[in-house]
């Protein structure tokens, strides 16, 4: 998780704080670009809908969810996720 820095990118420093049970989503393109056998992508769309949905659960559930969606979707396997919840 993480980027390669290309001099003619400009970059902002921002803060923000999670309240409580606010989480938060980090992930790779990986699991956005992984394809099904029609070469639909996985999307960021449908990635939102499964965080959100699973939103008042823990981390490890809302991961656990979010893989199981993306292993029913593809075979790919492919990807980095970090999930951060705040108690």
């Amino acid at each position: 998780l993480g980027f390669l820095p290309d001099n003619d990118d400009v970059y902002e420093i921002d803060t923000f704080n999670l309240d409580t049970n606010d989480g938060l989503l980090l992930y790779t393109d990986g699991i956005v670009e992984a394809q099904d056998n029609n070469s639909e992508l996985f999307s960021v769309e449908r990635l939102a809908e499964c965080f959100k949905s699973n939103a008042k659960n823990s981390a490890e559930s809302i991961k656990n969810s979010i893989l199981a969606e993306l292993k029913d979707f593809t075979i790919d396997d492919d990807v980095s996720l970090l999930i951060l919840k705040k108690k």
